[in-house]
């Protein structure tokens, strides 16, 4: 009985505890730590524990490129825009650990202990429970898990903080945050926390292994592998993972070959073979073997090589083995044998992955040395959809993809124009003959196709048994769940947000289709224009080239059979008529021209170049496409230093052409060095025009305008000048004039990248906007720029913004591409969140529009919420001070973000945002009007900004927005020391501000703040207790204090009378400038002054019937939300009766079954 009575006592004493979570005494240290650590902590342990295997499990590495150290890490070519994953479990119960079991309320001070420097520093700590650091550092590595690299930077960071007394925890926290920028690529970031790591003395003995492979890895992807190898080495020794060691030495190989260490190299791939090593790492080791070849061991690894092709355990990886042997050829410069295993290697691929796409390069890069384009193209289009945008061959497959794509288009184009025109001279039978030919070639190779695909097919369900000889890890089909499933943890059910389901589906993806581009038709891999002699008539496929020889009378007269094994599918294409045949040369001309830009532009080749062009002049001699030709040969000859070959296409140009650009260039006997220095000399003269523009110097812009049109007809930068031309009436305020030269860009220059700008200018005065009567150019139009495409007037009409304050809301950071540092903007605003809002999290992602970027802040769940979060940004010394005074801060709902992406303005948000929500905001629409009002800066202030920015005042017929309060007169700035210039640009952070001691008393007084905050009652005893336990001070001390605090008084009111003294002065000397503007001046600002107080008294009085009409609105709004939450009420009660019904029920059941049981 005792032994009961003292387990009650026992619960009753530790629910008292947990219920006083804001005292500080070794008991409630105690009950919270143990009570964090076998409970919370616990859990949320083993649920990161099995998500990190998981996590593993589901990962595969491609043995072919440097794998990572860490398997599981999943490169992404961007951050991802969605926080969360399998490790939402992890994250939820550290948050949970946090909020409960923190205590940072200070303990009461022990007088005993003033002079123990030990007792001092544990007082200075700002967390009190013992053992809630490992919940921090656990929630920043499921965070880092989780692939929410900046949320868990930002974590972590305010780890070091929270605990900066502890060097274990600060050592560990900043190896993840290095480990973080890694993965993210910021390797400045990462490169700056090891040098801290350094200062700081190292790391303890027990981080070294995982410090080691941290840093070996951030010097791997740096691409510094000889740097990396001695701390992957040692990584290597420290590691207890037997597959993890594996792994690692596998990657040593690697880093040893990049570093031409062949005897090393060879070294480490052979530790890696072993009885207990999966047969895909053992398989790829003596791959890499085979690859250091030299003239004495040639034979021996090609006697190797093919040996493992025939063996059946590496039927899978046969790409592999010919392409090795293709590399062998290929360095011996045999491209025949070189071709024929890469070709090999490509038809032995049943993976349809990386390893194919190595021989399909290799493939297209022989053949596009040998001119062979047409067969160059396929390799490159396919290679392309299984490569990785950060692949070093990425940028060169992709232009020669794009490029032979185009040109393949053509040829064929012209191949099968040609083909149809020669069967078009044939008689009906042969026609028909043909026809029937390429129907039978069609049938036997869908039968063949069908063959092979159930061949494939028997093979996969063959290898879907267990092989003993599969890697450890993969999957030969990954599992894809039709049905949401809960992995590790994960407590989202939604499938696309479980980072290890979505990384085997794209597995299974690749197995199938590859790496393929997101666009129509991806599972069309050749997208070339399909010729009839080969009979490739797949119905996917388009038949014909855009521009048809069939005319819509033949279309008309002859219905197009749509059956292709029907043969009047196939006559109805050949050319009949002499309107067919027409077409069909157009075709034909079109892509002979097309052919010839593309060598000389692209390709660069020539003499393939002049063979397009001529072939196409001597085909067409009076073709349309005649004085681009020429131009083009001019320019081709000129370039090959032929001076027979140019004169003669000049003269050409001259004499056929005498009016046309082309010939007012050449006519100038200095027509050479024209053109050599052209682009030197418009780039000098187009700077020159651009600042004569922003000094409004009107004559030099249109002089220069006209200079360039005569002596540089030619130039791409035209348009821009023929833009700048435009602007100089709107200066003047010539209307018409300035429609006029729009127009006229527009309709010449169509496709130039100042015509979009020119096109939304002209739209704007057609449809009644007025020009501005202030001539000065305006340098951007950030607030009249509008997001998303905007081109359906009736979709903009029916999209509006709608005032809804209990709808979620984000914030916007919006500022132009490329003009603010996004890491320091991100840094400061996780900052900023971190120690303003320790227990709310927020999501941040950048995202673009148009012109724009911007840095999206989400988590807020009304607009009270963000409205909170706005003041304390505007609070002195806060996230708005820190910030760049070009980023527009913008608040705006869910459903209000649709509406701006869908063609609306900021100046229209502007105008919705401040009718509805100015007595909330008023800061922020005050900082906003600043902006909006700002006079842009000169030419000799500050750097020019793109020309395509540059764009005259526009003023809209809107009801007038509230101006901002007139400045007063502006101070004159005092002189800066040298001393102090030099320090300006520092970062000055707190400790260089303020002392350890005055950091410790800022701390005191917000963490009491937010006691008397959560719990006014005991916050105020516990500040009234601390202020009675100060240690009284002797008389001699209070003396010294008193004449202390007096000599401090007295220097303050010398320097405020001093500042006092300097501010009158100034303020005298203003005056004085101001006392002597002429009677007329003053008369004009009277008058001014007068008309704008009209305006304001206005526009005050239009504020108030809109703030009246806001109240009515906010009132009805009122009465319906407190009739919903009675209709709730009601409805609870309801449902509480039931319950108890219901409760009543099961316990009158329950009494009758234990009746009938004691009956029994």
């Amino acid at each position: 009985m005792f032994k009961y009575k003292y387990i009650i006592a026992s619960v009753v004493i530790l629910a008292m505890l947990g219920c006083a979570s804001k005292k500080n005494t070794s008991t409630t240290r105690m009950y919270h730590a143990i009570n964090t650590k076998y409970n919370i902590y616990f859990n949320a342990n083993e649920a990161y524990k099995g998500s990190l295997k998981s996590k593993q499990a589901g990962y595969q590495d491609n043995l072919s490129q440097i794998i990572s150290i860490y398997p599981g890490a999943i490169e992404e070519e961007e951050l991802k825009q969605r926080t969360g994953g399998s490790f939402d479990v992890t994250v939820d119960k550290t948050t949970k650990a946090i909020k409960i079991h923190s205590i940072r309320t200070k303990p009461e001070r022990d007088p005993a202990k003033r002079k123990n420097q030990e007792y001092q520093a544990w007082l200075k700590q700002q967390e009190f429970n013992p053992f809630l650091k490992n919940a921090w550092l656990l929630l920043g590595k499921a965070e880092f898990q989780n692939e929410d690299y900046i949320q868990a930077v930002s974590t972590l960071l305010y780890v070091t903080r929270l605990y900066k007394g502890d060097n274990d925890v600060v050592a560990e926290a900043r190896i993840w945050i290095a480990k973080a920028y890694t993965a993210m690529g910021w390797f400045y970031e990462a490169e700056d926390i090891f040098h801290k790591i350094k200062l700081a003395g190292g790391v303890p003995e027990n981080l070294t292994a995982e410090y080691n492979k941290v840093y070996a890895d951030f010097l791997i992807k740096r691409k510094e592998y000889e740097k990396a190898i001695p701390f992957l080495e040692q990584a290597i020794k420290d590691e207890s993972d037997g597959f993890q060691k594996i792994r690692m030495k596998y990657l040593l190989g690697q880093l040893y070959s990049h570093t031409k260490n062949q005897e090393k190299a060879f070294q480490a791939f052979e530790s890696v073979t072993g009885l207990n090593t999966p047969y895909l790492y053992s398989f790829n080791a003596k791959m890499q073997q085979a690859s250091f070849v030299n003239s004495s061991n040639k034979q021996e690894i090609l006697s190797l090589l093919t040996k493992m092709s025939k063996d059946p355990k590496n039927k899978e990886y046969l790409d592999q083995v010919y392409y090795a042997i293709g590399n062998i050829y290929l360095n011996n410069q045999d491209t025949a044998k070189a071709i024929t295993e890469y070709e090999k290697a490509v038809k032995a691929s049943t993976r349809n992955g990386y390893d194919k796409a190595l021989s399909q390069i290799a493939l297209g890069d022989i053949y596009f040395a040998q001119q062979k384009y047409a067969k160059a193209q396929p390799n490159y289009s396919e290679a392309l959809a299984s490569i990785s945008k950060k692949h070093e061959a990425y940028p060169r497959v992709t232009l020669r993809a794009e490029v032979l794509d185009e040109l393949v288009v053509h040829i064929e184009a012209i191949h099968l124009q040609d083909s149809l025109q020669n069967l078009a001279q044939k008689p009906y039978e042969e026609q028909v003959a043909v026809v029937t030919k390429i129907i039978a070639d069609l049938r036997k190779k869908e039968e063949a196709e069908k063959r092979e695909q159930q061949k494939l097919e028997r093979e996969n369900n063959n290898s879907s048994a267990i092989n003993p000889n599969s890697p450890f890890f993969e999957q030969s089909s990954p599992n894809i769940p039709s049905a949401p499933v809960n992995i590790g943890g994960n407590s989202s059910s939604f499938y696309f947000y479980n980072p290890q389901l979505v990384n085997q589906g794209k597995v299974a993806f690749q197995r199938k289709w590859g790496n393929r581009k997101l666009e129509d038709n991806w599972r069309r891999r050749n997208k070339r224009v399909t010729t009839f002699d080969e009979g490739n008539t797949n119905p996917e496929a388009d038949q014909t080239p855009k521009d048809s020889a069939q005319t819509s009378e033949q279309k008309a007269e002859t219905p197009a059979s749509q059956d292709v094994y029907s043969p009047e599918f196939y006559l109805q294409q050949i050319p009949m008529t002499p309107e067919a045949i027409k077409a069909s040369n157009e075709i034909i001309e079109n892509a002979f021209f097309s052919l010839g830009k593309l060598y000389k532009d692209k390709l660069e080749d020539y003499n393939l170049a002049i063979d397009a062009f001529t072939t196409n002049l001597s085909r067409f001699p009076n073709g349309p496409n005649r004085e681009e030709i020429y131009y083009q040969l001019f320019l081709i000859y000129l370039r090959l230093g032929n001076k027979e070959m140019t004169e003669l296409y000049r003269r050409y140009l001259l004499n056929s052409f005498p009016k046309s650009s082309y010939a007012a260039a050449l006519a100038d006997p200095n027509y050479e060095w024209n053109l050599r220095n052209m682009h030197q000399l418009e780039d000098n003269l187009y700077q020159q025009t651009y600042e004569a523009y922003l000094a409004a110097n009107i004559n030099t812009v249109r002089a220069n305008y006209q200079s360039m049109k005569e002596k540089y007809p030619l130039s791409a930068l035209i348009p821009k000048f023929m833009f700048l031309n435009a602007l100089t009436y709107a200066q003047t305020n010539d209307p018409d004039e300035f429609k006029t030269h729009l127009r006229d860009l527009i309709e010449k220059y169509p496709k130039a990248d100042v015509t979009p700008l020119a096109s939304d200018m002209l739209k704007g005065i057609l449809g009644g906007k007025t020009l501005s009567s202030d001539s000065s150019p305006a340098r951007g139009m950030i607030w009249d720029i509008r997001f998303g495409t905007g081109q359906n007037p009736e979709e903009m009409a029916g999209v509006d913004f709608v005032a809804n304050p209990d709808a979620e809301y984000m914030l916007l950071f919006i500022y132009k591409s490329q003009t603010i540092d996004k890491n320091q903007l991100i840094y400061d605003v996780a900052s900023y969140n971190f120690s303003s809002f320790i227990y709310q999290t927020f999501d941040l992602s950048f995202t673009e529009a148009n012109s724009l970027e911007m840095l999206q802040v989400k988590g807020f769940k009304s607009l009270a919420e963000i409205e909170m979060y706005i003041d304390k940004a505007f609070d002195k010394n806060s996230l708005m001070s820190e910030l760049d005074p070009s980023i527009i801060p913008l608040p705006i709902s869910t459903d209000n973000f649709v509406a701006l992406m869908n063609g609306k303005s900021l100046n229209e948000y502007f105008l919705f945002f401040e009718k509805n929500y100015t007595r909330e905001m008023i800061k922020l629409i005050m900082y906003w009007n600043q902006q909006r009002n700002k006079i842009p800066p000169t030419a000799e202030d500050k750097p020019q900004p793109e020309p395509e920015t540059t764009t005259p005042v526009v003023e809209e017929p809107k009801p007038e927005v509230k101006p901002t309060k007139p400045a007063p007169p502006r101070k004159i700035t005092p002189l800066v020391s040298e001393e102090e210039s030099e320090d300006k640009g520092k970062e000055i952070g707190v400790s260089d501000v303020l002392s350890d001691d005055q950091i410790e008393q800022v701390d005191n007084v917000i963490n009491k703040t937010i006691d008397i905050i959560n719990n006014p009652v005991d916050g105020l005893k516990n500040l009234f207790n601390s202020s009675g336990n100060k240690p009284k001070l002797t008389k001699e001390e209070k003396a010294a204090q008193k004449a202390e605090n007096k000599r401090l008084k007295d220097l303050e009111k010398q320097r405020k009378a001093k500042v006092k003294a300097e501010e009158q002065a100034l303020i005298d000397a203003e005056q004085a400038r101001l006392d002597s503007i002429s009677n007329a001046e003053k008369q004009k600002q009277a008058e001014e002054r007068a008309a704008a107080e009209a305006k304001i008294n206005e526009q005050k009085e239009t504020v108030k019937a809109r703030e009246d009409a806001r109240k009515q609105r906010q009132q009805e709004l009122k009465e319906k939300e407190k009739a919903q939450k009675e209709r709730l009420k009601e409805r609870e009660r309801e449902r509480k009766e039931r319950l108890k019904q219901r409760e009543a029920e099961r316990k009158e059941k329950e009494r009758l079954a234990k009746e009938k049981a004691k009956k029994k």
